[in-house]
């Protein structure tokens, strides 16, 4: 009786064992094909949004350049009165 017992608690053991084994490997699974590509996905559109923000920046520095060019250029526009 003692010697199943042991035998019941090894197998028991060995089920606990591949049943963790099972449950990481099914993770691990789940994860390389739907998770993993729509991270780097998102990763993706996150780089694109961050340089088209950017540009934007550049854009719009470069207009503010232009806009200071014109008013130097234009006699008494970058000295207005207010009276």
């Amino acid at each position: 009786m003692l010697h199943a017992m042991r035998r019941n608690a090894r197998l028991h053991t060995l089920f606990k064992f591949l049943l963790y084994a099972l449950i990481a490997a099914a993770a691990i699974w789940f994860y390389l094909h739907f998770i993993g590509p729509l991270l780097l996905q998102m990763l993706d559109t996150l780089n694109k949004i961050q340089g088209a923000s950017s540009q934007a920046q550049n854009q719009l520095s470069g207009f503010t350049d232009s806009l200071e060019k014109l008013r130097a250029f234009i006699p008494g526009a970058a000295s207005t009165s207010t009276h």
